[in-house]
């Protein structure tokens, strides 16, 4: 999918608006970061020295546009880079809260969409039973 041609409502959950991002496009960053932040991400993969945290209260206004925008009909699009990590995250969290999925049970339906999407729990901060409920 062509995100420059798609003609709902997008949502960046990048830390850093692209400069090729649409100028309609909602920016909510989703995760904060800390320690070493590399630039060529691909390239040091396995090797990052990065503590990655997700935020809740920013995931929560992902899904409150998410509803909105169904509600309405309309079709919504959330992206990051590479779609692997914080878009699948932000789907099932969304998922969750608002779908009243377990957070594995919704992993495994993102997973079966987007089969490179990687499981991110852990950037929540959740507890054993919080993922397994």
């Amino acid at each position: 999918m062509d995100a420059m041609k798609f003609e709902g409502e997008i949502i960046c959950v990048m830390q850093e608006i692209p400069k090729f991002e649409k100028e309609k496009a909602y920016w909510i960053p989703i995760i904060r970061t800390k320690g070493k932040n590399p630039i060529d991400w691909d390239r040091l993969i396995g090797e990052q020295e990065v503590d990655v945290t997700a935020l809740p209260h920013q995931l929560d206004l992902v899904a409150d546009l998410i509803d909105k925008n169904i509600k309405q009909n309309k079709d919504v699009l959330v992206h990051c880079m590479a779609s692997i990590e914080r878009s699948p995250l932000t789907i099932v969290y969304y998922l969750h809260k608002r779908k009243n999925m377990g957070y594995n049970e919704a992993y495994s339906y993102v997973k079966k969409i987007h089969p490179t999407a990687s499981n991110r729990l852990n950037w929540l901060n959740l507890s054993y039973d919080e993922v397994t409920s």
